[in-house]
């Protein structure tokens, strides 16, 4: 007979669960999603108010001809049409807002009809929806295989199959480029941190590659870990000298990041996520291209895409910079970055892929 769910079996292996137990595990994290996003509804809404509120401190109804008098007022021209652009930001930030809050509201009732829990496919399109950093040219942050793709189509294994990883080929013959040769001194070795791997994350090869799994991992509680956002950072912090690696992705999407160890951990604001703060520093990576980002702002990269990226942080210098390795070196983007304090590698990784740290030994090149 099999143990019931928290008791241990006589054979059992040290840090598996059972069915019931895995089940339990992934059900209560579906409802902590659901209670984020009930609190990120209550920040919209609240957010939408002040900005109607706005609007009306501005003697404005919801009327396109309430417009009008401010341009034929008696006021200065120029202060009509600069109040004139703010009503109209205004009401700008209103429509997205009612949109965001009637999108979160359909999840939010999605999310309370409790999916099967053994549906993994139904599971992840919720769950996703909610946690896929901004900025990519799909919306809902799926990968487009999936986005018309009724939960109920298919089991788990048709799902996989479906959304076979891209890998993204990496290339070689670098021997002979100087600068490559020049970093490679200062190639630093990193190995990934358990303690702060989101539960969607699975560590393996010592330690050194990160896949988002088909099911959560059983990690103990930590207070280091990433409760909310895939991600993950590496144990050796990084500072006051040259630091160079290189690393292999492939899949639908990933982010390479570099991060204080202050970074926040929980819950979904923008805050624990890489490159969407004053905190941290990314290179998102796609099969659609690359984004460099760092405190919220933006700015795309436009090259060939390549499956292997190396990351020079030069703490002398005050420099972040991020390269594709193919058959040749080319310069992706530069951040000017001054560390004070030790910063620390990082990865967010989406459904569907994976990264892997390179080894940078002599005789591996």
């Amino acid at each position: 007979m099999r143990p019931a769910s928290g008791q241990s079996g006589e054979h059992r292996s040290p840090g598996t669960e059972t069915m019931d137990e895995e089940r339990a595990r992934r059900q209560s994290h579906l409802e902590y999603m659901r209670a984020e996003v009930k609190k990120r509804i209550q920040e919209k809404e609240m957010k939408l108010e002040e900005k109607q509120q706005t609007l009306q401190s501005l003697g404005i109804v919801q009327s396109v001809r309430s417009e009008i008098p401010l341009v034929r007022s008696e006021i200065p021209l120029s202060m009509a049409v600069q109040k004139l652009k703010k009503v109209r930001k205004t009401r700008e930030l209103i429509e997205r807002l009612q949109k965001e809050i009637e999108v979160l509201k359909k999840r939010d009732a999605e999310l309370g009809e409790r999916p099967q829990a053994d549906n993994n496919t139904h599971f992840l399109q919720n769950f996703l929806y909610f946690c896929v950093p901004p900025g990519d040219e799909n919306p809902t942050g799926l990968p487009k295989t999936l986005q018309n793709q009724s939960p109920k189509e298919n089991g788990n294994q048709e799902f996989l199959q479906k959304n076979k990883t891209r890998v993204n080929t990496p290339c070689y013959g670098m021997q002979n480029v100087r600068e490559r040769d020049q970093l490679l001194q200062y190639s630093h070795p990193l190995n990934l941190d358990p303690s702060t791997a989101n539960i969607w994350l699975h560590l393996s090869a010592g330690n050194k590659k990160v896949t988002f799994g088909e099911a959560v991992s059983s990690y103990p509680d930590h207070p280091d870990r990433f409760d909310w956002w895939f991600q993950v950072l590496c144990k050796e912090p990084l500072c006051g000298t040259h630091c160079y690696w290189e690393v292999e992705w492939s899949g639908e999407k990933v982010e390479i990041g570099v991060a204080y160890k202050g970074i926040s951990r929980k819950g979904c604001n923008y805050q624990g996520l890489f490159g969407r703060n004053d905190k941290s520093w990314s290179l998102s990576c796609s099969y659609s291209g690359y984004t460099a980002w760092h405190d919220k702002a933006k700015t795309q990269i436009i090259a060939p895409t390549c499956g292997r990226i190396g990351v020079h942080l030069d703490c002398p210098n005050g420099t972040l910079s991020f390269y594709s390795i193919s058959d040749r070196m080319t310069l992706l983007h530069r951040f000017d970055i001054f560390c004070t304090v030790p910063l620390h590698a990082g990865f967010w990784v989406a459904p569907n892929s994976s990264v892997t740290i390179c080894s940078l030994n002599p005789c591996d090149h």
